[in-house]
């Protein structure tokens, strides 16, 4: 009986509207969420982002003629299905068979490929943190 009573207390106190208990709501019920917009990216001051410099990214990022064997691009271990990764536990790049994911075959890299969402607001890239700007970071798959 004594843990009835218990329970059943705790149920009245914790159901209690004491300080701080109610949230306010907005229109139609729905409780703003403390989202805040990201702060515009950072870029280094001798390169500033024109349309010009997008425009060619997108291209490169898709091209596979800049792979050691002319198969793979950036968009390979980086696709957009995957959240701009490639869904496997240790990446298959060049020499490998198959659309991104986990049907794709061949030799395993090391690591698998990091997310490329906001990669413009990191301090270091790669899994080691090897290098510390995206001028840097996109030269090193082209020597690896």
């Amino acid at each position: 009986m004594t843990r009835a009573v218990v329970v059943a207390a705790l149920l009245l106190v914790g159901c209690s509207e004491g300080e701080g208990a109610r949230i306010p709501a907005t229109v139609d019920g729905v409780t703003p969420w403390p989202f805040t917009p990201l702060p515009p990216a950072p870029e280094p001051p001798d390169n500033p982002t024109t349309e010009a410099k997008v425009e060619l990214g997108r291209m490169l990022f898709y091209d596979p003629l800049l792979s050691a064997d002319r198969s793979v691009a950036c968009a390979t271990c980086h696709s957009e299905i995957w959240g701009m990764s490639d869904g496997l536990a240790r990446s298959i790049g060049v020499s490998g068979k198959g659309p991104t994911g986990p049907g794709r075959t061949g030799p395993e890299g090391r690591r698998n490929a990091q997310t490329l969402w906001n990669a413009a607001y990191r301090e270091r890239l790669f899994w080691d943190g090897r290098v510390s700007s995206l001028e840097e970071q996109v030269l090193a798959p082209l020597h690896e």
